[in-house]
């Protein structure tokens, strides 16, 4: 971790994790809601996470705080994008899912983010452009200027907020995860990937 990523920051659609989950866990939901809980990881769906803000309210947060034993999260202005975190507590959160419910569909939409959020949004940065990476959460402010991902892999977790665009967090990321031996492996072996795949494709070369 970095020296101020154990600050509570706005939690964006990274929240939304925690709202499906406590959803799934504590409600039979239908296949309509269902769906909508799908579009809340999948796409991103803000219209999708009022509704079920709308219907459950803040007592998903405060319910998720107490299970995960999340230190620095709490609902902001009666709001879901307004909730406050920290990267400790979502990185736990997806932690203790995988090492408990590793079956959780929440999981396994995070496998499949739409290339195009429901806003049109991109959603291709950060911890999610990481080597090794099988699932990612992204969240971003209503004009691009402050954006969050979060990504699990085979042994890991990894959560970003930064005050900037994509693009930022994206090199911001890449430069400090270059310093973990986990990742400076996964960067190695994908150059002599990259090697041997350009070797491959000329070999009179």
């Amino acid at each position: 971790g970095t020296k101020n990523s154990g600050d509570p920051v706005p939690g964006l659609s990274l929240i939304k994790m925690l709202m499906a989950d406590w959803v799934l866990s504590n409600r039979d939901p239908d296949s309509d809601e269902i769906a909508r809980l799908r579009r809340m990881i999948v796409d991103s769906n803000d219209e999708s996470a009022d509704k079920i803000w709308e219907k459950y309210g803040e007592k998903m947060i405060i319910e998720q705080v107490r299970k995960y034993h999340l230190q620095d999260t709490k609902p902001e202005d009666h709001r879901w994008g307004y909730t406050k975190s920290s990267l400790p507590d979502l990185a736990l959160f997806v932690s203790t899912l995988r090492a408990e419910n590793p079956g959780s569909p929440v999981l396994w939409w995070m496998r499949s983010p739409a290339r195009k959020a429901a806003d049109g949004t991109v959603q291709d940065w950060g911890t999610g452009t990481l080597p090794g990476v099988n699932g990612s959460k992204y969240g971003w402010d209503n004009d691009g200027s402050v954006v969050a991902s979060l990504s699990y892999g085979p042994g890991f977790v990894v959560a970003s907020f930064t005050i900037g665009d994509a693009k930022d967090q994206t090199e911001d990321v890449h430069e400090a995860m270059a310093r973990v031996p986990y990742f400076q492996r996964q960067y190695a072996r994908r150059t002599h990937e990259d090697i041997i795949t350009v070797e491959a494709l000329a070999p009179g070369e």
